[in-house]
């Protein structure tokens, strides 16, 4: 960048705040700079950028495009393509896509004639990016687009192409199987972004890449410990929100997963205050992931609404939405959802691990074995392939389920063990008690009361501290309830529930293992909340059960 064109020290005070990644003073500064609408086209740049991290959004693009305008003017078509290439991604973050591509193509046309710069390693990664290459396009091509980067920014001595570059290279080997090769390239990569000069912008995207990419493979150690460099990284530069608040998204996920639900929630809700008018994609993902939690908790109407926006914001709502089906009691409907996401999916088989794990929790469910054979070898096949914590654990919980259910508690038992552990190593409280949900049906198969009842204990206080007030496994399938208007408690729902399914007294404490004694106590406990006495109170506290469910179904469409 060039020198200030002005030498009062307003000017330099804005250049030097700007360099020093201020963002709130930067923009104050600049903003004044420019007011007289006779800024270079750097002033307007620099403006445009301090926009950006501040969420001004569109305040950036004007910017951005008077910048653009003032360096084709000056005679400076690197500089312009360098102004025009933010345009074009943050009109394709909002979901503009036909602008945003239009300016692709403006940039495109401006170096199409030009010697070798910097510019020209963006216009590729940002090109190949924007066809989905990295992630979807053919592994060879993408490579070596990948590697032609990584020369440009050598050729060059830019740091920030070369990590590019080596980012690029590294999603690929990743998503080709090489994961130890494709990692060690996307640590590299990220390092570069914490440690060297590189533009911020540019070290945002590398970082969003590298946790969109250790998420997907159940990386999770990696992903927490990059997940705290980036937060000091932000912490640096004042004024950071929009890219705070992207980060968000991936904290969501790991906050969820390690049991901190309530966090979770506020994250993901920050997430859609923020960027609600800025980044179409991280915000859908958090409406998805308050779908998650509300389902987990058992609030099924409201994890309805929830997966509703993420799908118009684009966001597929399956396997979730497909879950809840499920929870209520539609398997087959279930079972469709799932098989229509599937047959949609792209082909990049890691982002079919959610869905083929709900496939086997549908189909064991409903009892269909072969089918959950099919789907729990699909998992294996890929945890073999890519060696994660997360996908092993994955795999091996879905395994566990289908050998209960097909071949017995004993045949299950040394595979729901290892499962448990698995989950309990991840630091995953709510996927552990799944598992001894499951331990505590092979132990009670064997005749193990106490183990059974120890197992089932363990699991409903780890339940608890969730907010679940309780859950039953069924085939490794977990279903919980919370606490409804009526002044049931979850367990009395859990026992009215299971009787209004057909099952005897008897049933239903085989089922919860639990005591004839204790399951006839909350039932009479649950007819006396509801007003139901005599012979008939059985029967009308079923019909309860029947209705309340019809009309949450009729509320949510």
């Amino acid at each position: 960048m060039d020198e200030p064109r002005k030498v009062d020290g307003l000017t330099a005070e804005a250049y030097a705040a700007f360099r020093q990644r201020d963002w709130v003073r930067a923009h104050s500064l600049l903003a004044e700079v420019c007011a007289d609408g006779d800024a270079s086209g750097d002033e307007w740049y620099m403006l445009g950028e301090s926009a950006w991290w501040l969420g001004k959004v569109d305040e950036a693009l004007a910017a951005l495009e008077r910048a653009y305008g003032r360096y084709v003017e000056e005679g400076k078509p690197a500089e312009a393509a360098k102004a025009g290439l933010p345009v074009s991604f943050t009109l394709a973050m909002r979901g503009e896509l036909g602008s945003g591509s239009g300016w692709l193509r403006r940039v495109q046309r401006l170096l199409a004639h030009e010697p070798l710069c910097s510019q020209h390693g963006y216009l590729l990664y940002t090109e190949v990016d924007w066809d989905g290459g990295w992630d979807h396009g053919d592994p060879g091509a993408t490579i070596e687009a990948a590697r032609r980067i990584q020369e440009i920014g050598e050729e060059l001595g830019d740091a920030t192409v070369n990590a590019l570059g080596t980012l690029a290279e590294g999603k690929v080997l990743v998503r080709t199987g090489q994961v130890r090769d494709g990692i060690a390239l996307l640590d590299e990569a990220m390092l570069a972004a914490l440690e060297q000069d590189i533009e911020p912008a540019w070290a945002g995207d590398i970082y969003c890449n590298l946790m969109g990419t250790c998420h997907t493979l159940g990386d999770l150690q990696r992903a927490a410990e990059w997940t705290r460099a980036a937060e000091q990284w932000c912490a640096e530069m004042p004024g950071a929100g929009p890219f705070l608040g992207i980060c968000r998204v991936y904290r969501v996920e790991l906050h969820q997963l390690q049991g901190s639900w309530d966090l979770a929630e506020r994250e993901a809700r920050r997430v859609c205050e923020e960027l609600g008018d800025f980044h179409v994609q991280p915000v859908a993902e958090a409406h998805y992931q308050l779908g998650e939690l509300e389902r987990l908790r058992g609030n099924f109407a409201a994890a309805r609404r929830a997966y509703g926006d993420a799908h118009r914001l684009g966001r597929d709502p399956q396997p979730g939405r497909a879950l809840v089906q499920l929870a209520e009691g539609d398997a087959d409907g279930a079972w469709a959802a799932i098989e229509a996401a599937l047959t949609a999916a792209p082909g990049n088989e890691l982002t079919r691990v959610p869905l083929y794990r709900a496939q086997a929790e549908v189909a064991l469910a409903a009892g269909w074995l072969e089918s959950a054979g099919e789907a729990s070898a699909a998992l294996d096949d890929i945890a073999a392939r890519y060696g994660t914590s997360g996908l092993d654990a994955t795999a091996t919980s879905t395994r566990a389920a289908l050998l209960l259910a097909r071949d017995g508690a004993r045949a299950a038992l040394p595979e729901l063990r290892r499962a448990c552990s698995r989950w309990q190593e991840l630091q995953a409280p709510y996927e552990c008690a799944r598992m001894r949900l499951a331990l505590a049906d092979a132990y009670a198969a064997m005749g193990n009361e106490a183990g059974a009842r120890f197992e089932r204990e363990t699991a409903e206080e780890m339940l608890g501290k969730l907010g679940v007030g309780t859950a039953s496994s069924r085939g490794g399938v977990v279903t919980t309830r919370p606490q409804g208007p009526d002044g049931l408690s979850a367990r009395e729902r859990e026992v009215l529930q299971l009787a209004a399914e057909g099952l005897s007294n008897k049933g239903i404490a085989e089922h919860l293992v639990l005591s004839v004694r204790t399951v006839e106590r909350h039932l009479a406990t649950a007819y006396e909340k509801l007003g139901f006495r005599g012979r008939g109170a059985r029967a009308a506290a079923i019909a309860y059960v029947l209705r309340t469910k019809a009309e949450n179904r009729a509320q949510d469409t």
